[in-house]
């Protein structure tokens, strides 16, 4: 048996990438009354990972429930960003098969550089952001493109720095979900927003971290 994994063995040519994350949950029942009062609890728990193959989420209770399914059978990987100070990571929120079928996986503290490596690994897969659908990941197609990459720099470098940047992210990712799934499925749309909309503010962001580049450099 492999590092990680409780109950499944990994292929020779296999290795984990992700997790295995552990997580175990309590819960308790009680009744009855007085002297005759009861409690019973019950626990519960799953692993997930992440291996260069396929992704694995055992059933810690019953070992002969364990799932897996092939990174190349996947439609949708969904991921979160997070920002502390100048450390950006990624979480692995929730995988969609082709299938139809969504899996929680909730791996978190991936490298922010990681992204690539998953396109790599899901090579089939769109590359999505969890819940906070952007209109220009929504108009390009991928967190992956060079426009999304340098939108998101700019906000998690600059714009989560002030109280009136976060307050602009916060109002964004509440009223964006909406217009973004109605863009991603229109080919006319998405070109639209990205030529009228996107196209000059990359411009404008591109051009401001170049000044404030050379800024502090000079």
């Amino acid at each position: 048996m492999k590092r990680g994994f409780k109950h499944t063995e990994l292929a020779e040519s296999e290795s984990i990438v992700f997790g295995p994350i552990t997580s175990t949950s309590t819960t308790s029942f009680s009744g009855g009354a007085g002297a005759s009062q009861s409690s019973v609890s019950k626990s519960s728990g799953r692993t997930v990972g992440v291996t260069n193959q396929r992704v694995v989420v055992e059933d810690l209770d019953a070992p002969d429930k364990t799932q897996t399914y092939g990174n190349d059978t996947m439609r949708r990987v969904y991921v979160k960003r997070t920002q502390r100070g100048n450390v950006a990571t990624l979480a692995l929120s929730r995988i969609e098969t082709t299938s139809g079928q969504v899996v929680k996986l909730n791996i978190k503290g991936i490298p922010a550089q990681a992204e690539n490596r998953l396109k790599e690994m899901f090579p089939n897969a769109e590359i999505a952001q969890d819940k906070k659908c952007f209109i220009a990941t929504a108009a390009y197609g991928s967190t992956l493109a060079p426009q999304v990459v340098i939108l998101s720099r700019f906000r998690d470098t600059r714009l989560r720095q002030t109280f009136l940047g976060r307050w602009a992210i916060n109002a964004y990712e509440w009223g964006s979900p909406p217009l973004a799934d109605w863009v991603a499925p229109r080919a006319v749309a998405r070109a639209w927003v990205r030529h009228l909309i996107l196209r000059p503010a990359v411009w404008a962001v591109e051009r401001l971290m170049r000044r404030d580049s050379h800024h502090v450099h000079s």
